[in-house]
């Protein structure tokens, strides 16, 4: 992330009107992790079960220290 801000944009109904944040991160290279679920289901339209796999979540790591602790 070269320019140091992270923009997010949440799920959008068809109006654009979901919730968007701006946050600013530490220029430099990120890890992007994602989440898949992989679900089969018989298509109608092939005639025969199909297997997909969706992103169910994107997370990415800015940094290896933990964001918040709890009581020792």
């Amino acid at each position: 992330m070269p320019s140091g801000l992270l923009a997010v944009s949440g799920p959008d109904s068809d109006d654009g009107n979901g919730p968007h944040i701006t946050v600013p991160v530490p220029p430099g290279e990120c890890v992007l992790e994602e989440a898949q679920a992989r679900h089969t289901y018989h298509c109608e339209w092939e005639g025969s079960q199909v297997t997909r796999t969706d992103t169910m979540a994107v997370r990415v790591l800015v940094s290896d220290i933990p964001a918040a602790t709890g009581p020792a």
